[in-house]
């Protein structure tokens, strides 16, 4: 298993986490052949991400969203499966 993870200022990891997690350059780069992706923080950049993005490069569209920060735009798309964290369903 792999972990990646990508934020729009972070350039490079601390030492103790560039063993355990790779670094992605973009938002594309990170969803390509991704099993899940967890949005953590409610970056702008992230709100502009359309579904269409998320469907054509990962294998099973799985996100998990920690604010309930793309509810409007991924969370009503029948392509991905949407999982808002404290949320039930």
């Amino acid at each position: 298993m792999e972990v990646w993870a990508y934020d729009p200022v972070v350039k490079t990891l601390p030492g103790d986490l560039k063993e355990k997690i790779r670094l992605a350059g973009s938002s594309e780069e990170l969803l390509r052949d991704a099993d899940a992706v967890v949005v953590a923080t409610e970056w702008p950049e992230y709100k502009e991400l359309k579904a269409d993005l998320f469907v054509k490069n990962m294998r099973n569209p799985l996100v998990v969203d920690a604010n309930r920060f793309l509810a409007a735009t991924l969370g009503r798309d029948a392509r991905i499966s949407y999982d808002a964290v404290g949320v039930p369903k």
